[in-house]
């Protein structure tokens, strides 16, 4: 099986690809809905990149939660071209890799 390092590689990947996916869907959104989900991509590259290679993430806690980003991006990827559906998961996304980047920084600071 593998760790939440692994996981949250995948989860960069599926970010990645969905930013590159952004003006074929454009025409499906609003502009208001287009911007949102923008700065929901936005900030979950920005979490997902804290959370890479982080040596907390092998233990089981880790792993699970990468496990719930990745789930979460993935199923992003499926209900993109649905404007309300994907701007609820693109904020869950966002959400969770923060909460995520927030307790390695804590795990972090208490280990040292």
């Amino acid at each position: 099986m593998a760790d939440g390092r692994d996981l949250i590689e995948e989860t960069v990947v599926i970010i990645g690809q969905l930013v590159e996916k952004l003006p074929a869907v454009k025409p499906h959104y609003s502009a208001e809905e287009f911007e949102e989900l923008e700065s929901y991509l936005q900030s979950a590259q920005k979490w997902v990149a804290s959370c890479r290679k982080k040596v907390w993430l092998r233990g089981k806690e880790g792993t699970d939660m990468a496990q719930k980003c990745l789930d979460t991006a993935r199923h992003l990827q499926e209900v993109l071209d649905t404007p309300a559906a994907a701007l609820e998961s693109a904020a869950d996304l966002a959400y969770q890799l923060e909460n995520l980047a927030r307790v390695i920084a804590t795990k972090s600071q208490v280990m040292t």
